[in-house]
């Protein structure tokens, strides 16, 4: 039984068994983002440069959502495919959110 629980918490500290999220942490996600990426476009001189903001506090697998936001004319769309995407990163594993698909540049 102890060895089971053991392999158990191995298992999840590598992110092979998925533990289920709330949206409430999906949504605290996507608000540390966007505050992340905000702070950083307000310190920066060009658009350009913003938007590299907004991709850097975005998580890997979401980079083309974010830009797709930045560029799109329908933002309603575009901003619920990112945030759908961050959202997913809200229950990833320590290696995802570290060094994976779910990994931040800016923090």
């Amino acid at each position: 039984m102890i060895i089971n629980n053991y392999v158990a918490i191995f298992l999840l500290s590598l992110g092979l068994v998925s533990v289920a999220h709330s949206e409430d942490e999906g949504a605290d996600l996507f608000k540390q983002v966007t505050k992340t990426a905000k702070k950083c476009a307000a310190s920066v001189q060009s658009n350009t440069q913003a938007a590299s903001c907004y991709i850097k506090a975005t998580p890997k697998k979401c980079q083309q959502e974010v830009i797709n936001y930045l560029s799109s004319s329908e933002k309603d769309d575009a901003v619920r495919a990112w945030y759908f995407c961050v959202s997913t990163c809200a229950g990833a594993s320590f290696w995802s959110r570290n060094f994976g698909e779910c990994s931040r540049e800016s923090q």
